[in-house]
């Protein structure tokens, strides 16, 4: 027995030992999945990618609280191709804008040098996965009544 080691903290240690080899296998079929998972969602990113993430500039956001940053933020939708999203109590602003990397094809001009953003945009956060977003406004009369549900939320909440 080892200076300071209980009998129980040696039987938990040769336990731990003996189902290693079981929970190293559990790992292994679990990295195994996640890289033929990888490599489906790479196959389909390159077979069938519209380069929706390329036509769209999402930039995370604060959640406006005051008056001022609501008024600021509703502004931005008075534009075409401006748009808000909420996505896990997330704010982003979407601007549709293409990016000047990419070919008539859809394809990336850029790809084996391309930002460390592009490389970490996939599943599930991928358009091609369906609807990335919980809640999408796209005019300042949306943004009103969002605001609007919200506060009678808020009353509602109150009043209990």
């Amino acid at each position: 027995m080892r200076l300071g080691e209980s009998n129980r903290a040696r039987r938990q240690k040769n336990l731990r030992a003996a189902f290693a080899g079981e929970s190293q296998n559990s790992q292994r079929v679990q990295e195994k999945e996640v890289l033929k998972k990888n490599k489906i969602i790479k196959n389909k990113c390159l077979e069938e990618c519209d380069a929706l993430c390329c036509n769209d500039l999402a930039v995370q956001i604060y959640k406006p609280v005051t008056k001022v940053e609501k008024e600021d933020l509703r502004w931005h939708l008075f534009f075409e191709g401006v748009k808000i999203y909420i996505r896990h109590r997330k704010w982003h602003l979407l601007i549709h804008s293409r990016c000047r990397y990419l070919s008539k094809e859809n394809r990336c001009t850029i790809y084996d040098r391309r930002p460390e953003r592009c490389r970490k945009h996939n599943y599930p956060h991928c358009e091609l996965e369906g609807k990335f977003f919980d809640i999408m406004i796209e005019t300042p009369e949306q943004f009103d009544e969002y605001f609007a549900r919200q506060k009678t939320r808020q009353r509602g909440k109150s009043k209990r």
